[in-house]
């Protein structure tokens, strides 16, 4: 929803990706090296990495695990995503899984939403046989919900993600009785956006990004799926 928090904001969205069309478009600029240049493969491994998740998964991909696959996807996650989840999880604010099905419509809140997807992906990537994701995706794309296919793969639905996860990265459980959903913003389609940048930070990527076969072969590799 380009009206939202978000979009609306000073956030500058670097790039886009239309599964539905295997296509990906980005904000570029003049060629150039050194963190511009960094930024535009960031960015598009992002965005590839979405054209991965929507050929293995479909179009129903909850936004949380979409977006962080294509965190999980970047040569590393940006540091302020890293930084936010790190802050929340000292405040004990960290954002309840089942309520963040879509990208969260408080720009406050955004930042947190993506450390947080990453680190979720991770600990199913990284805690979980190979090849689980990829069982998850097919089901997903077969028109399971979300939580009959983690029970499926995993053993457990949304709600058991959240408190294996908490567990995992050390924080005290949940207290449901305090636990609010997350703001939402209305949902947009099929088109998935790049990570934003904080507004003291922006940047310019600098080139057309380029598709690399290395790259993509290594993520399905690590993911456990497959993109023609």
């Amino acid at each position: 929803d380009w009206s939202s928090d978000v979009c609306s904001s000073d956030l500058p969205v670097a790039g886009l990706a239309y599964g539905e069309f295997d296509l990906v478009m980005m904000e570029a600029g003049p060629r150039s090296a050194g963190p511009a240049f960094a930024g535009a493969r960031s960015t598009a491994a992002h965005e590839f990495t979405h054209l991965i998740v929507h050929a293995a998964g479909g179009s129903a991909v909850a936004s949380w695990l979409n977006e962080g696959l294509a965190v999980y996807g970047q040569p590393q996650p940006d540091s302020y995503f890293v930084s936010a989840l790190e802050n929340a999880r000292r405040r004990n604010e960290l954002l309840l899984v089942r309520g963040i099905q879509n990208i969260p419509g408080s720009s406050d809140e955004v930042f947190v939403f993506y450390g947080q997807a990453h680190s979720l992906v991770t600990y199913l990537l990284e805690e979980y046989p190979a090849g689980s994701m990829g069982r998850l995706l097919s089901l997903l794309r077969d028109r399971s919900s979300l939580d009959d296919a983690l029970r499926a793969v995993y053993g457990f639905d949304q709600d058991g993600l959240d408190a294996k996860w908490r567990a995992w990265i050390g924080v005290p459980p949940r207290t449901y009785e305090f636990a609010a959903p997350t703001p939402q913003a209305a949902p947009r389609s099929q088109i998935l956006t790049a990570p934003p940048s904080p507004p003291v930070e922006p940047t310019a990527p600098a080139g057309p990004p380029a598709r690399s076969e290395e790259h993509t072969s290594e993520l399905q590799s690590r993911f456990g799926i497959s993109y023609a």
